[in-house]
Order: structure tokens, then C-alpha cells, then sequence
């Protein structure tokens, strides 16, 4: 739990790696007391990557209000301090609406930038942006390239249906591995949850918002 660094008024953050449950987490914390979930995930915000950020489905929208996600086409640039402009608006929105915020994701990122602000730089030149893109494209072509490799081993018939899809629940662990470890160095937590969504789970993480709402009052 913490207060936007804007108006010091309180905010539910719900963060932890890929597949870790916190979204089924928050989508019950959020429905139990009329708020509202606000993307908090670099990949959530562009709409045509739903499939591949495993975006909540249309039902989970229905449930609660849902902000931020698939704001952005996948040829726009999207950037921290553009999450963080519209994640405030819409953090002062929910509360003006009485209803409080959850920011739900994994960018660990995003979720610092919140709480400790970004630091002012100057205006970078056109032709630095188009460098910069150009080397961008470069680079996470290959690297997208290689990550599909965990797949045309396979269709070449170099490894199993079954190792490749080993390979990639491999590299999916060690990603939330990673996430996980900067989440515990970077982000100061409150509760932290090492198990899937569960009843206990769920009583401890309300007991939390209760005791934080009642000490800090808006």
C-alpha cells in the first residue's frame, strides 16, 4: 500500500512476476470493495498484444473497472513517463469517483517511477530518437529471433514437441525469477506472497488494506 506521490492519497499496488496469481489476486481484492485496476505492465498497455501479455478477459473487465490497458497501437512509442502522466490521472479519477485504485503489474519499473518520481531530462534530438530506433529494431530483432529458436529446433526436428516446451517453461521461470529478485530490492513491500491465489492469501492481503486504510485515512 502506499500514497501517490501527487496527492498523498492512498493506493493498492498488487505487483510480482509473470504467472505469480497476482492478477486473479487483485481482481477479487478490487471487486470486494468497488474499486478500480489500473495496468501497471509495460506489455498491457499496447492493444494488440493482448494475447501475448495475457490480458485480463472480457469478463474480468466487466467485473471492475479496468484503466490503462491496450491504450496505445503496437507502431506507438510508449514510454515510463507516459504510464506515469496517465496512471496518475487515473489514480486522481478513482478517487474522485470514491473508489480505490489497484495498480496491478509487473513492470517494476513503472511501479518506482510512481512512488519515487522521474528525473528531469532535456529534449532529445530527432535525429538521436531515429539512431536510437534504428539500433532498437536491430537489436530485438534478433533477440526476438533467438527467443524463437525455444520452437524452430523443433520444427526441424532437432528436439521434442515436449523439450521445446520445457525450454520455454524454463526461460518463463527464470524471467520471473529475475522479476521477483529486483521486485525485493526495489519496491518496498508490504506482504509478499510466494504461492498462488488462495483463500488465506486473500484474508491476509484485505487484513493488510484494512489496517493501512485505518491508519492512514485519505
Amino acid at each position: 500500500m502506499r500514497r501517490d506521490t501527487e496527492s498523498q492519497s492512498p493506493v493498492v499496488i498488487v505487483a510480482g512476476p509473470t504467472a505469480s496469481g497476482k492478477s486473479a489476486l487483485a481482481l477479487e481484492l478490487t471487486a470486494a470493495r468497488g474499486g478500480t485496476i489500473i495496468n501497471a505492465d509495460s506489455q498491457q498497455i499496447y492493444r494488440d498484444l493482448s494475447i501475448l501479455s495475457a490480458r485480463p478477459d472480457a469478463a474480468s473487465m466487466r467485473r471492475v473497472p479496468h484503466r490503462l490497458y491496450g491504450f496505445l497501437d503496437a507502431a506507438e512509442r510508449g514510454s515510463v513517463a507516459l504510464w506515469r502522466e496517465r496512471a496518475l490521472a487515473e489514480i486522481a479519477a478513482a478517487h474522485q469517483a470514491g473508489s480505490l485504485p489497484f495498480l496491478v503489474g509487473g513492470t517494476g519499473l513503472y511501479l518506482r517511477a510512481l512512488q519515487r518520481g522521474l528525473a528531469s531530462v532535456p529534449a532529445i534530438a530527432a535525429s538521436i530518437r531515429d539512431e536510437a530506433a534504428a539500433l532498437y529494431a536491430e537489436i530485438g530483432g534478433a533477440a526476438f529471433r533467438e527467443r524463437l529458436a525455444e520452437l524452430m529446433r523443433h520444427l526441424r526436428g532437432e528436439i521434442t514437441l515436449e523439450e521445446a516446451v520445457a525450454a520455454a517453461q524454463r526461460a518463463t521461470r527464470r524471467y520471473a525469477k529475475r522479476q521477483m529478485t529486483w521486485f525485493r530490492h526495489q519496491i518496498i513491500a508490504d506482504l509478499v506472497f510466494d504461492q498462488q491465489l488462495s483463500p488465506s492469501m486473500l484474508r491476509q492481503a484485505n487484513d493488510l488494506i484494512d489496517q493501512f486504510l485505518l491508519t492512514h485515512p485519505a
